[in-house]
């Protein structure tokens, strides 16, 4: 969908290589993808400001909830943790704006230095190897 800011783009190969086989083999639950796809489609250049509770609100699921699929969603590399309240999905999953933007903020991202290996190590790591 092409708008002001660009359009949303989701990686093909996350979606059918990763994404839907971790939801098969219950790698990720539904209430982990739900809060995965409620943060894909709210972010801007993939941040979100949003707290758990405003993110279990716009989702309909106890803040507890969120925070759990939260926490887990980090452990994959699908989303981390920035700041209280502000949240980035990994742009190479899944990014809101042009491919300019796209390349900037993953650029941004990868000069960081991050523990995790956000943005380029994806989990489960078993799938993501037998690629």
């Amino acid at each position: 969908m092409a708008g002001q800011d660009g359009y949303s783009l989701t990686s093909n190969w996350f979606l059918a290589k990763i994404l839907a086989r971790c939801i098969v083999a219950h790698k990720i639950s539904p209430t982990q993808t739900a809060v995965l796809l409620y943060l894909a489609g709210c972010q801007e250049d993939s941040y979100v400001n949003q707290t758990q509770q405003q993110m279990a609100d716009g989702i309909g699921i106890p803040r507890t909830s969120a925070n759990a699929a939260l926490k887990r969603l980090c452990t994959l590399n699908y989303v981390r943790k920035v700041r209280n309240g502000c949240w980035q999905v990994n742009p190479r999953l899944c990014f809101r704006g042009n491919g300019d933007r796209q390349n900037r903020i993953v650029t941004l991202t990868m000069s960081e230095v991050l523990d995790s290996g956000f943005p380029d190590e994806i989990g489960p790591a078993e799938f993501a190897d037998a690629l």
